[in-house]
């Protein structure tokens, strides 16, 4: 468990030198908006996806551990990794892009505001319907690696966005 956090924080420190880089502070914000650069959006998948293979498959209590071991510049990774998650997706055909997604907001969850995190379920369930996939299953698997205090709310969320379909 630590070695994959500490593996994933190192690799996060190095993405800090690349295009994915964290702003540190609002004043950053415009000159990486300015100075774009385009993405090489494999290192982020890379850094990104063991940490959640190794997510997924450690005990309850093991997940919030690594969650909360987790730096600023590693969440904020994860929130990139997020974010582009649905174009990804729709771009590379990739379903398996939209399950790596609800995992990673399911390890954001630990310590982030599950309200805050909505705006990415509604993109990743978009992603799943140009890409022909039934959500549900992939919904449930979130859901089942949440913390027990976010299970509730996550599944009316998600029970909402899929009769709204």
């Amino acid at each position: 468990m630590n070695e994959a956090v500490e593996r994933f924080d190192c690799l996060c420190d190095a993405l800090q030198d690349s295009e994915f880089r964290v702003s540190r502070s609002p004043d950053e914000w415009p000159r990486l908006r300015r100075d774009k650069h385009p993405k090489n959006y494999d290192k982020l998948l890379d850094a990104v996806i063991p940490f959640l293979e190794c997510f997924a498959s450690a005990e309850p209590g093991v997940r919030a551990e690594m969650a909360h071991a987790l730096t600023w510049i590693s969440a904020g990774m994860l929130q990139h990794f997020v974010y582009y998650a649905p174009r990804l997706a729709v771009e590379r055909n990739s379903p398996e892009l939209i399950r790596w997604g609800w995992l990673a907001i399911a390890s954001l969850r630990e310590f982030a505001d599950p309200r805050d995190l909505t705006f990415y379920f509604s993109d990743l369930l978009d992603a799943a319907r140009r890409l022909n996939v039934d959500p549900r299953p992939l919904f449930a698997e979130s859901v089942a690696l949440s913390a027990p205090y976010t299970k509730k709310y996550l599944e009316s969320v998600i029970a909402n966005m899929l009769n709204h379909e």
